[in-house]
């Protein structure tokens, strides 16, 4: 089992949770998850892959 990215992915995922939180607590409206989806959850997949390149650069194992 590959380590390293499925912790990346958990990262990314706690990131997009808690900016969409922010996000809808900013402008009080629970619907805009979509909105924070397209802001905070593709860069969060990026984010999740770039952690994961550090990492296995880093030498930490797959």
């Amino acid at each position: 089992m590959k380590l390293v990215p499925w912790l990346a992915l958990l990262v990314a995922l706690v990131y997009f949770i808690v900016m969409s939180s922010v996000l809808a607590s900013i402008t009080g409206d629970a619907e805009e998850i979509s909105l924070a989806w397209l802001v905070f959850g593709f860069p969060a997949i990026f984010f999740a892959r770039g952690l994961t390149a550090i990492a296995i650069n880093a030498g930490l194992p797959r």
